[in-house]
């Protein structure tokens, strides 16, 4: 196999600001329609002025089902998400349906989740052996800014509690809880789908290699792999299968750049290809140059 290396020359400092870090996320499980017995708009009210502010307050960006529509596919994205999310909020208050049906998700993957309820709400005997955080209905500033506080903590603390210790019912009757697999197999219409965007990113990105002003996706048979040490990845994501690129190792400059992820929508519709380094998510556009400068190597 070819080990050829790409050493030219490249500004460090010009990548770094190119790379996008993924930002934690707070995925806010909550009562969005109307609910009796509260005034209108009440629970929009909870998240303005109590969860946004505490999810700021630890370092979260908070996101709620209600501002997930950048996709056709908004149902699949919440539960996504709900699975997904670095750390959840649900508010127990009123006790939904369809809060506790999310909330029964997220603990069948026994992820952490922060309890929260208002003082009118009775605890559900679902959850009595929970912890969680109460607040004040009435929203009263002086009690507002007590509430934030407190709920700010229980983020920080349950995000960086050990494993053992996450609040969930999987914890609590000690069972081995739902897996999300580390490799997704893309079934024949999403890998159609995929290697659609694959030729429309190319043919916008290199618009001379057709004559046409028009986009036209064709058939193109791509190599199976498997993919040769010190191929460039612009290479490879060009000429090869999707699934033949996935969970490769790349440098950048002879450094460690990271495992390839595949393609991610983020929130303003925007395409970025995603890699992973020790842990941190590392996001280039589908057209950034520095993607001819990543080289296939062994990963250690």
């Amino acid at each position: 196999m070819s080990t050829k290396k790409n050493n030219e020359n490249i500004d460090d400092s010009k990548v770094n600001e190119e790379i996008t870090h993924k930002e934690m996320t707070c995925f806010v499980i909550m009562p969005i329609a109307e609910t009796h017995g509260y005034e209108t708009n009440h629970f929009d009210r909870v998240y303005k002025h109590l969860i946004q502010p505490a999810c700021a307050k630890a370092n979260f960006k908070a996101v709620r089902a209600d501002e997930i529509s950048n996709t056709n596919f908004i149902v699949l994205d919440i539960l996504r998400r709900i699975v997904e999310s670095d750390i959840a909020i649900c508010d127990l208050s009123s006790r939904n349906p369809n809060v506790m049906y999310e909330l029964g998700l997220r603990q069948a993957f026994n992820r952490k989740t922060v309890l929260i309820k208002d003082e009118k709400t009775v605890n559900p005997f679902d959850v009595q052996g929970f912890r969680y955080c109460s607040y004040d209905s009435s929203l009263r500033i002086d009690n507002a800014f007590e509430n934030v506080t407190s709920i700010a903590k229980a983020l920080t603390a349950t995000h960086s509690a050990d494993e053992s210790d996450v609040n969930s019912i999987v914890q609590l009757l000690k069972i081995e809880p739902a897996q999300i697999g580390d490799k997704t197999q893309l079934s024949d219409q999403n890998t159609i789908i995929l290697e659609a965007i694959k030729e429309l990113s190319l043919r916008i990105d290199k618009p001379s290699r057709s004559s046409s002003n028009q986009l036209r996706i064709k058939n193109i048979k791509r190599k199976s792999g498997p993919t040769e040490i010190g191929e460039r990845f612009d290479y490879q994501f060009e000429n090869y299968e999707t699934e033949a690129i996935m969970n490769n190792f790349y440098e950048l400059n002879s450094k460690p750049f990271g495992v390839y992820k595949g393609i991610e929508i983020d929130d303003d519709g925007k395409a970025h290809h995603v890699f992973e380094d020790d842990k941190t998510l590392k996001y280039l556009s589908l057209n950034s140059p520095t993607l001819a400068k990543l080289t296939e190597d062994f990963g250690f």
